[in-house]
């Protein structure tokens, strides 16, 4: 059995951590750490998206030395012409080998990113997007996927795909 402590005391963040370790056919026991992001509330750009795990996993990592360590942090990242909510994982394994994956883009609206910038990044798209649909703030890619995503998904996804290359590398595996 593996121990995983999570940056963040989000429901959600720890639901996908849960579905990334059966996904991997991992016994863990998973533990909420609160963990600060140390940014905006709404993160523009890769470098603060990152910056944001990368600070959860320290955090995460602090409080449970022993256990594999994950930073999650959503973020709008431009992608030429469009921009992007994009999911950064950050895994520190007990060694303190470090890994970070990125999740695929959902397009986020464009007048949205325009407002949670004109904010100050203090409003997130997903609250903008919530008070204009009614949706799950904490989910609005499934209104802009159509439905056919949802965040907690793309977290699992991501997480399986870090947390399976840190046990690899852990346990002596090639990557």
């Amino acid at each position: 059995m593996i121990r995983i402590v999570v940056g963040s005391e989000s429901p959600l963040k720890f639901l996908a951590v849960r579905e990334a370790t059966a996904a991997l056919g991992l016994e863990a026991e998973i533990f909420p750490c609160r963990a600060e992001s140390g940014i905006p509330p709404q993160p523009y750009g890769r470098l603060q998206t990152l910056t944001g795990a990368l600070w959860r996993a320290d955090q995460a990592r602090a409080a449970r030395p022993d256990a594999y360590a994950v930073g999650i942090e959503n973020g709008l990242v431009p992608h030429g012409k469009w921009t992007g909510d994009v999911a950064y994982v950050s895994v520190i394994a007990p060694s303190g080998r470090r890994f970070v994956r990125q999740s695929t883009a959902i397009a986020a609206p464009d007048e949205l990113v325009q407002a949670s910038l004109a904010s100050g990044q203090t409003v997130t798209a997903g609250a903008l997007e919530a008070q204009r649909s009614g949706c799950d703030p904490a989910d609005p890619h499934r209104v802009w996927s159509k439905g056919q995503a949802n965040r907690k998904d793309i977290l699992a996804d991501v997480v399986a795909d870090a947390l399976s290359a840190a046990i690899r590398i852990e346990q002596g595996e090639a990557a």
